[in-house]
């Protein structure tokens, strides 16, 4: 998975890293696209190039294409996960994040808080929040974050008062 170090390739990679940070995305997506023509196997350059291409111009294909190729070179990449999982979700594409989740979840390193919220949003979406409500403890349960705590809690509030309104008559 990890390429020796240094190389002039990695040098772009952190170059194109440098201006997401500086908030030059169109310069660091081509960056990242000169990389891809050199090295169609260098991962990172997908990943970053996918969430541009998701985050910044709204072209969720081409996006998708890219993590996929990420996963596909490093399925051992938690990060690509995250980033796919809510790509999917925001295409409504069920079948594909219920398996992106599932293996999220088996990835040595994944943070199992943000996967869980994942889920959590995934039967939210289907107003299945009884569910919702099971995966947004357990993302608590894995939190070591006090701010993120509070987040999955106000998850797990707007399911019940969702539950709540309507189940009234």
């Amino acid at each position: 998975m990890t390429p020796p170090f240094p190389s002039e390739l990695d040098e772009k990679y952190f170059e194109g890293e440098n201006l997401i940070a500086e908030r030059r995305f169109a310069d660091a997506a081509q960056l990242f696209r000169e990389i891809i023509a050199e090295a169609p196997d260098h991962w990172r350059a997908h990943h970053h190039l996918a969430w541009i291409l998701e985050n910044k111009y709204s072209s969720f294909l081409e996006a998708k294409r890219h993590y996929e190729i990420c996963l596909q070179l490093a399925p051992e990449f938690p990060q690509a996960y995250y980033d796919y999982a809510v790509l999917l979700s925001r295409l409504n594409l069920e079948i594909e994040l219920e398996k992106v989740l599932a293996a999220a979840m088996q990835v040595p390193g994944m943070d199992k808080a943000v996967i869980y919220n994942e889920w959590g949003i995934f039967f939210e979406n289907k107003s299945d929040y009884l569910q919702a409500i099971a995966h947004y403890k357990n993302a608590l349960r894995y939190s070591f974050s006090n701010q993120m705590v509070e987040t999955y809690r106000s998850s797990i509030d707007r399911c019940k008062i969702k539950m709540q309104i309507l189940t009234e008559e």
